[in-house]
C-alpha cells in the first residue's frame, strides 16, 4: 500500500501493484567492492576492502587487503547461496569476460548423478556423468532482440557502438536545486 493525498488534502491508501525487491546489505557491498574493482585484476582501494571484508567479519573470515574479481565471485557465492542470483553473476561478468563465463560453464559436471556415502571426504560419491547437457556458447548469455522490435527500429539490425561519454549535460545543481 501506498499512501496518497487527493486533490482536496485527504490521504487514502493506495495499493501499487508492484512487487518490491528486498536487497540484502551483504549484497549491496559486495555490489560496492565489485563497482570499484571494475575490470581491473585487483583493487586494495579503502573503500572497496571495508564492504568486501564487512561481509566476511560478520560470518568470521580473516579480512583481505586486496581483492581480486575471485574473491568476490566466491564470496557472492557462498554468502548468496540459494538465493537466485548466481545465474546473473555470471551474465553480468560474460559482459566483460565473456569466454572465462562460456569456459566456466563448460567446466562444471552439470546433471551428474551422486549418492550418499559417508567414505567419500565430502560424503557424496558421483555415480554417473551428466547427460544431454549442452555445451554453452556465447549465445547463451544473451537474449536475442525480436523481430518486432528491429521491424519498429531497423538501427537494432547495426552493429552495436561504443558509447563515448563526454562532459556532464546535466548538474546536481540542475537536478536538485530548480
Amino acid at each position: 500500500m501506498i499512501g496518497k493525498i487527493d486533490d482536496n488534502g485527504q490521504s487514502y491508501a493506495q495499493s501499487s501493484g508492484m512487487n518490491t525487491y528486498m536487497m540484502r546489505l551483504a549484497e549491496v557491498y559486495l555490489n560496492l567492492a565489485e563497482a570499484i574493482l571494475g575490470n581491473n585484476a585487483s583493487t586494495s582501494e579503502q573503500a572497496a576492502c571495508d564492504a568486501f571484508n564487512a561481509v566476511r567479519k560478520r560470518a568470521g573470515m580473516p579480512s583481505l587487503t586486496t581483492i581480486t574479481y575471485s574473491d568476490i565471485h566466491y564470496e557472492r557465492r557462498i554468502e548468496l547461496a540459494l538465493e537466485g542470483q548466481y545465474w546473473y553473476d555470471l551474465l553480468r561478468r560474460s559482459y566483460y569476460q565473456q569466454q572465462e563465463v562460456v569456459n566456466y560453464l563448460n567446466s562444471q559436471e552439470r546433471n551428474a548423478g551422486y549418492e550418499w556415502d559417508e567414505t567419500e571426504a565430502c560424503q557424496y560419491a558421483k555415480t554417473s556423468d551428466g547427460t544431454g547437457v549442452s555445451t554453452a556458447t556465447s549465445a547463451n548469455l544473451t537474449l536475442p532482440i525480436s523481430d518486432v522490435d528491429r521491424g519498429r527500429n531497423p538501427l537494432l539490425n547495426n552493429d552495436p557502438v561504443a558509447y563515448e561519454f563526454g562532459a556532464k549535460e546535466v548538474t546536481e545543481n540542475d537536478l536538485f536545486n530548480d
